[in-house]
């Protein structure tokens, strides 16, 4: 193995520790669950006995019904709720009058919903959450942007074994969680957040052909503009206005090609927050709408007080029941009856999906306890007992008085059941925590003593002996061997990688001491090491803090400017003494440097103008959108301003690389430092020049897609890293011509032969430096070494 790979596999093992107790920690922090890949089954009522009902779901009749489900990504209640007291509205309210209009012209026939999601309130765990009836957790955030096929049971699937046929048109991400689940499909790009419009089109251009087919059960249709353009502008914008508007006339017409056996169901699978995010679990971000419409055939009407409200976990056993499918089998969610297209008369075929949906939600938990055991015991018996009761219950209804009453026991079990398997689901493993939060700071401290105490020989030495191979030999077959037995191969290996660090600082502690010794003479070096150190202790240690985590932006960017700061006095510092440090400031290049760290500080705190404000920051204020779109003025200003600052950072770097020497090496690796970033911030700007262009102007002038620019400048910032990995100097090492001799018997030949060849280079020195300069290169002299005699 080559020096540099010994010297590689060493930086890599410190990168692994630091990983790995990254890991420890995310294993505690982020929240999971089982998942199971049991399918639920109906069977008939007449092979059913009544002590094989706890666990059974039984079939219903099968009806003609068929179903169109809209999904308006990112349609919060707000969007679609229409408030005609309301003079002066925002971009965002009153654009869909469709929902209110159908409410009051038909008040049995329609209803519009807030329809409460289960953060996370990310595009994917809400998909999975609205067809399979669970609860995904926060271990699923980090998968929204890598969507794998779903395993769990799903409606989908339940149709598709009932011999229903399902069609669907939209967002891909559909097709990437289920993959062959369709009897046609067309799916659309659904990652670019800047298209506003080509989802959108492609769920209109389809919706009515087939609509006019036969043979489908189910059309699933989800529109992307709405959630788009509140990640690009935010809800405020104009563009916002126009998308809403389109979704409203797109319903309009919809409503009007609908038969007499199709049930209409828009719903929204998040909200957004005031500046167009979602993934939280505010009030905005959980807020969606639901609007159910039957043109057919009256709403059930509701138990007791109208019900303002609904969880989307309600969603899958309810389509279930209006297509007479079994519920999945992982399913949390209760019928919602009040949107049900059945009139009251048919109570008795609804206390059966209701029997059902409890049913189904027992046979699950009590799965789900036998396989892992986190439900306590004396919850799980009594939920099972109150499911006993609602089944025998169930066998003495009469009345629709009966029914409504077991509505509201049904509703308040299967609330019981959800709320267990949230307070099972959302405990963090705190061993896990606190043994990464130790192991991240042991390890951080280690590689801080190694990269600051322990010198670079020693590494080198370290690497060049079989002393690696066998320390990286023992943290592996270590870590095997506790995988093996104790299935704990990150914990091992972690801690053996640390344990084997902290041996070599041991070994090596009397070098680290000369070492340490030995720099304290530049006094600027160390405080400026410690002031780095306490800025990372703040950073990590002030995560604890809910109030550091909400006001991270600001406080980052008063370590940033203090960190420059102090650059710039340590750097001062050690060019000139205290007592001249004002005239020390006046030469041409320290002007220069201080211009630079100026134009750092004005850079650092213009990008607070930028910043997206928090719910929890009431003292902030985001830069509507709609005074940039009114003020051309403002916006030239503030889309601009970035641009310009955004060339310090590449100078900045150039200046100092080549202040220090660097960047004079003729190698590839140095060409590409030295040109990469100028070619990144020519591309980034090209980009945020051509996105600041109006929509219709965009489109005539570009026609590629515009985003290959930035997947451009992160490959370029990709490559930069792997040069600054395989050459970090950036150097051109001029090597002697020949080694300095040892003996004293060849120094005088030596000293002879380099004072005559020197003389002759002299002569002739004019015309090769002449030559030289024009291609650009220099030829240094060749230093002479004289060794002390002995």
């Amino acid at each position: 193995m080559s020096p540099f790979w010994k010297q590689f596999a060493i930086i890599f093992w410190l990168f692994y520790v630091l990983s790995a107790s990254l890991l420890i920690f995310m294993n505690g922090f982020l929240l999971s669950r089982d998942e199971f890949t049991d399918k639920a089954s109906c069977v008939n009522k007449s092979s059913v006995q009544y002590s094989d009902k706890l666990n059974l779901q039984v079939c219903t009749d099968s009806k003609s019904q068929k179903l169109v489900l809209l999904i308006v990504d990112a349609l919060m209640y707000d969007f679609a709720n229409f408030d005609v007291n309301n003079k002066q509205p925002l971009p965002y309210q009153n654009k869909m009058p469709i929902f209110m209009d159908l409410v009051k012209s038909k008040p049995r026939n329609a209803k519009l919903l807030k329809f409460i999601a289960d953060p996370p309130t990310t595009t994917m765990q809400r998909l999975k959450g609205l067809t399979t009836g669970s609860l995904p957790t926060f271990i699923d955030a980090g998968s929204n942007f890598a969507s794998s096929e779903i395993a769990e049971d799903n409606f989908l699937d339940q149709l598709n074994r009932s011999g229903r046929s399902v069609v669907f048109m939209g967002d891909d991400t559909w097709t990437s969680l289920y993959p062959n689940r369709f009897k046609r499909e067309y799916p659309y790009p659904s990652f670019n957040v800047w298209d506003l419009d080509t989802v959108d089109q492609g769920v209109v251009k389809h919706m009515e052909p087939e609509l006019k087919k036969k043979g489908w059960d189910l059309i699933i249709g989800h529109f992307l503009g709405v959630d788009h353009c509140g990640h690009r502008f935010g809800p405020e914008h104009p563009e916002m206005s126009r998308k809403l508007r389109e979704m409203d006339d797109f319903i309009r017409n919809l409503v009007g090609m609908l038969d007499d056996e199709t049930t209409l169901i828009v719903i929204g699978d998040h909200g957004m927050t005031a500046n167009g995010n979602h993934g939280g679990d505010s009030a905005a971000e959980v807020t969606a709408a639901i609007f159910v419409y039957s043109p057919h055939s009256e709403l059930f009407p509701a138990s007791g007080e109208p019900v303002p409200q609904v969880m989307q976990v309600d969603l899958v056993p309810t389509l279930s029941s209006i297509l007479s499918v079994p519920i999945p089998f992982s399913n949390l969610g209760t019928v919602i009856t009040e949107v049900l297209p059945r009139v009251e008369s048919d109570w008795p075929a609804l206390l059966i999906d209701l029997v059902n949906n409890a049913n189904q939600v027992n046979q699950y938990i009590t799965k789900y306890h036998s396989y892992g055991g986190q439900f306590s015991d004396e919850l799980v018996a009594r939920l099972s007992r109150e499911h006993m009761e609602l089944v025998v219950k169930a066998t003495k209804l009469k009345n629709l008085a009966g029914f409504h009453e077991f509505v509201a026991d049904v509703r308040r079990y299967l609330g019981s059941v959800k709320l267990m398997c949230e307070e099972v689901w959302v405990q963090f493993d705190l061993a896990s925590m606190v043994l990464g939060c130790f192991a991240t700071l042991a390890a951080s401290f280690a590689v801080f003593i190694v990269i600051s105490a322990i010198p670079v020989q020693e590494f080198i030495d370290f690497a060049s002996t079989k002393k690696l191979s066998l320390a990286l030999f023992v943290s592996v077959a270590t870590s095997v061997i506790s995988w093996l037995f104790l299935g704990a191969f990150l914990e091992f290996s972690c801690f053996m990688s640390l344990f084997l660090i902290v041996v070599f600082i041991f070994i090596n502690r009397h070098e680290a001491n000369n070492h340490l010794k030995a720099i304290k003479q530049s006094k600027s070096l160390i405080d400026l090491n410690i002031l780095s150190a306490i800025v990372l202790l703040i950073s990590l240690f002030g995560l604890g803090s809910d109030n550091f985590v909400v006001e991270e932006g600001f406080a980052v960017s008063i370590l940033t400017a203090a960190l420059i700061a102090s650059l710039f006095f340590f750097w001062v510092e050690r060019k000139q003494k205290p007592a001249h440090l004002f005239y020390g400031l006046l030469s041409y290049q320290k002007l220069a440097f201080t211009a630079f760290i100026a134009a750092f500080f004005a850079l650092v705190w213009s990008l607070a103008l930028y910043w997206q404000c928090r719910e929890e920051q009431s003292w902030c204020q985001s830069l509507p959108s709609t005074d940039l779109n009114k003020n051309g003025k403002l916006y030239q200003q503030v889309a601009f301003t970035p641009l310009i600052f955004h060339t310090f950072p590449v100078l900045a770097n150039w200046y100092w690389l080549k202040k220090n020497g660097n960047l004079v090496s003729n190698e590839l690796t140095s060409q590409f430092i030295t040109y990469l970033p100028i070619l990144t911030t020519v591309l980034s700007i090209m980009y945020w020049v051509l996105e600041s262009l109006p929509a219709h102007l965009l489109k005539k002038t570009v026609q590629w897609d515009l985003q290959i620019l930035p997947q451009i400048c992160f490959l370029l910032i990709l490559i930069s890293f792997l040069c600054l990995l395989y050459d970090p100097l950036l150097v051109h090492v001029v090597h002697p011509r020949e080694q300095v001799p040892e003996g004293r018997a060849d120094l005088v030949p030596y000293l002879f032969h380099q004072v005559n060849w020197h003389f002759k280079f002299l002569s002739v020195r004019p015309q090769i430096t002449l030559d030289f300069n024009l291609v650009g290169w220099r030829c240094p002299l060749p230093p002479v070494f004289f060794k002390p005699l002995q």
